[in-house]
């Protein structure tokens, strides 16, 4: 009779707990009918099915719905469609239009569809456990008998416990919960094992928190519990990791040296190890440096002799300085840079003899352009010139040969000397096989003299000796 009592009370307040659930249901029906301007056949379909206890049938419509609407299934309509159902058992079963027996088996094989056990568990260990065959107490205990048969451990302990509210004298009650509970730390640290391998802490720490919800404190599955809170820290911490690392690089990789020495510093208030960002941050700077150094030698590297791939090296040194002012290797280079610009002897010319144009400018054989009254405008020489000058502090001297008419004949014969203080350094035809451009480089010491002179040998026609046929013209650099 204690147990049937129990059952009548559990009917008059289950309307009040399945209020808030028939609230949520009218909400959504009524954001439905705003919604949309009809039913939905296939969730129709579904409901109908679940109503008339088809639940076969039912499962088939939910995954083809699920497969059809895609993200736009709606979950939770479904959920209420089931929990519903439930309730109709329940409402069934208290009104006695309907058997234990069958009740059991309706809500039984809701539960055995593995799509539908999570959303829902907990309302069919409640319902299971609000039925029992009424009349005897050995009923109840052959009940709680196959929730333990099926590994339904929650609705063996939910109608152990209510059993034992109403019976509280039986000690085989106490030794049947014990060994229930057994059962069930068994069935949940096997299936902790499980979810922490994938790993699934917060899966892990749900199932738990539930369980010694159930159970009451245990110390082993407070010491799993622990294990998985320390898991899901781990995983915050390296996910955060992995933030502050895109992040970091980010900066890094925009070159924003600025930002990124702002954010180290940030790193260093929240508690982080600064060291090894800040280690990062210096090979950044000093990889950018680099990078501005290797760029001034590779320009620098094109200059044909003129100065002009020198000069654009400097400036890209000096927008370099604008990043890293007080950078000394960037100081440094543009003081290189700056000394090895070459420089024209035109006011250490010693002396000149001979047919000599000292601004020959235009174009030359190979496609040389040569404008008027530059630093680099050649001289133009002709056999029987000669010209000689100064290096002042200059380490290195460069002359650049160049015939001025595109005809082979006018050079063959066309001897250029050149001799430092005295010493002869280069005697040649240049131009006795092809036209292209000679250069010339030595190094010298202050108080050297350069002279350079063209002669003709003497089977070279006179016609070509005298007419303005072989001019070759000759840039002059002095380089500090």
């Amino acid at each position: 009779m204690g147990i049937n009592t129990r059952t009548t009370k559990f009917s008059r307040h289950l309307p009040v707990l399945l209020l808030p659930v028939l609230l949520l249901i009218l909400f959504t029906s009524l954001s439905s009918c705003r919604k949309e301007t009809g039913p939905d056949p296939e969730l129709e379909a579904f409901r109908s099915s679940i109503r008339q206890g088809h639940y076969f049938d039912g499962l088939n419509r939910y995954k083809k719905n699920l497969d059809l609407q895609g993200d736009a299934f709606n979950h939770d309509t479904y959920k209420e469609v089931l929990l519903n159902r439930i309730e109709q058992e329940l409402d069934a079963y208290q009104s006695g239009a309907q058997s234990y027996d069958l009740t059991y088996l309706e809500l039984h094989g809701l539960g055995q569809v593995d799509l539908w056990k999570k959303d829902l568990g907990e309302a069919l260990a409640a319902a299971k456990a609000s039925i029992y065959p009424s009349g005897v107490l050995e009923s109840t205990l052959n009940q709680i008998q196959l929730y333990i048969k099926d590994k339904d451990y929650d609705s063996a302990l939910i109608l152990l416990d209510r059993t034992m509210e109403q019976n509280p004298d039986r000690s085989d009650l106490k030794s049947k919960r014990i060994e229930i509970v057994d059962s069930y730390k068994k069935s949940i640290v096997k299936e902790v094992d499980e979810l922490l391998d994938k790993p699934y802490p917060r899966t892990t720490l749900a199932l738990l928190d539930r369980s010694i919800q159930r159970i009451g404190q245990d110390q082993d599955l407070e010491a799993m519990k622990k294990k998985a809170q320390d898991l899901i820290q781990e995983q915050e911490t390296k996910i955060q990791q992995q933030v502050i690392e895109s992040e970091f690089q980010a900066l890094l990789d925009a070159g924003d040296l600025a930002g990124s020495k702002a954010y180290i510093e940030k790193l260093g208030g929240w508690g982080y190890d600064m060291k090894p960002y800040q280690e990062r941050w210096t090979e950044k700077r000093q990889a950018m440096i680099q990078y501005i150094l290797d760029n001034a030698d590779s320009i620098a590297g094109q200059d044909i002799g003129n100065g002009n791939k020198i000069r654009e090296a400097i400036k890209a040194v000096e927008a370099g300085l604008e990043s890293f002012p007080d950078e000394p290797s960037l100081k440094e280079k543009k003081e290189q840079l700056e000394k090895s610009i070459p420089d024209n002897p035109r006011d250490l010319i010693v002396s000149m003899s001979g047919p000599i144009n000292t601004n020959a400018g235009g174009n030359d054989a190979n496609g040389n352009s040569y404008p008027y009254d530059r630093m680099d405008t050649p001289f133009g020489m002709k056999a029987g010139a000669k010209l000689t000058y100064g290096v002042g502090e200059s380490h290195k001297t460069r002359l650049v040969l160049n015939p001025q008419v595109d005809d082979v004949a006018a050079y063959k014969d066309a001897i250029v000397t050149v001799s430092i203080s005295g010493s002869k350094v280069y005697e040649d035809k240049p131009f006795a096989e092809d036209l292209g451009s000679v250069n010339l480089s030595y190094d010298v010491v202050e108080g050297d003299e350069v002279e350079i002179s063209i002669r003709f040998s003497k089977e070279t026609p006179m016609i070509d000796r005298f007419m303005n046929r072989g001019v070759v013209l000759v840039q002059l650099y002095l380089i500090k």
